[in-house]
Parts: C-alpha cells; structure tokens; sequence
C-alpha cells in the first residue's frame, strides 16, 4: 500500500511537471510573470488611480451626509448642491446595476458554454501518446495481474510480493515504448 501511495505521488509531481508547459501556454498574465517590473508598476498605479476615482466622490458623499465634516481634507457641500450631487450619484449607481447585472448574467453564461461545449471538445494532451500509455497500462496489468475480465470481476484480491512494480519500472516501460511509437513514426 505504501509502495501505491509513494507510487501516485511520484506519478502527480511527473504529470505537474510535464503540463508546467501546457500551463505556461494556458495562462498567460504578464503581472505575475517574472520580471516585467515597469508593467507590474503601471498596472498597480491605474489600479489606484481607478480606486481613488470611484472612491473619491463617494467619500465626498458619505461626508456630506452630516452636519460637520468627517474628514477635512474633502469637499463638504451643503443644501441645494448636495441634493444635486446626491440625485446625480444615485442615477449613475442606478443605471451602473441595471447595465451590470445584465452584462455580468451574459458573461457567465457565455463563459461557461465556452468551458463546456469549446473547451470540452479540444484536447490539451498528446491522444496517441495517451493512448499507447493505456495500451502499455493495460499490457502491465494483465501480464502481472491476468486479463482486464479477470481483474474486473474479482471481488478481492491479494498482490503477491512479486507482482509488485519496482520504483522505476512503469517508467522505464514507458520510455521503451516511447522509443518504439517514435520508431514507428519514422
């Protein structure tokens, strides 16, 4: 049982590995890209500066709901021309939900078709090469453990020692038949 656990461990890091280039194509975000110091710095300061913009009357608004000022360094209007400003605000934030919500129903039913019919169809991995590893798989397991029949009908089952799979064996099957699927391709 140890010897399966160390076994599947060692599989994930080996498939982490070899999809880190697949990954690498998948995702690509230059902010979180080594490097790339000016971008990261222009992005951060129109984050900011977004921030501050929607931020900015707000704080204007939420400051001139009371009598006094909260924060002095930020205009405090009065009467008429807070009446003004507050409709002005509230039409904006109305109209903001009555566009955002709809967008953002659209979007993610539109991403999520893409995700399940697109993206479904396509492959991200070698088929043949996955195919001959089944194959391989399958040769493995019924020379150690008898036909795939056999092996599904069976209730309970004791490995013997022998059978096991030393530490290295599916790999070095694997690069074998990797040597002969790029023979036959040749």
């Amino acid at each position: 049982m140890k010897r399966l656990v160390i076994f599947i461990k060692k599989t994930i890091e080996k498939f982490t590995q070899e999809n880190s280039e697949i990954e690498e194509k998948l995702v690509q975000d230059d902010f979180f890209a080594n490097g790339s110091i000016l971008y990261k710095a222009g992005q951060i300061a129109v984050s900011v500066f977004g921030w501050l913009v929607l931020l900015f009357p707000l704080l204007i608004m939420i400051n001139s709901i009371f009598p006094k000022p909260l924060f002095s360094g930020i205009y405090h209007w009065s009467g008429k021309q807070g009446r003004l400003f507050l409709d002005y605000v509230s039409i904006v934030a109305f109209a903001a939900i009555v566009i955002f919500i709809p967008v953002s129903i659209f979007l993610v039913k539109r991403n999520n078709k893409v995700e399940t019919e697109e993206l479904a169809k396509r492959k991200f991995y070698d088929e043949v090469r996955t195919e001959a590893r089944l194959a391989l798989m399958d040769e493995i397991y019924t020379e150690r453990f008898g036909d795939k029949q056999f092996r599904e009908n069976t209730d309970y089952y004791i490995v013997q020692p022998e059978q096991n799979f030393s530490k290295k064996y599916i790999k070095a099957r694997y690069k074998d038949n990797e040597k002969e699927l790029n023979a036959r391709k040749d």
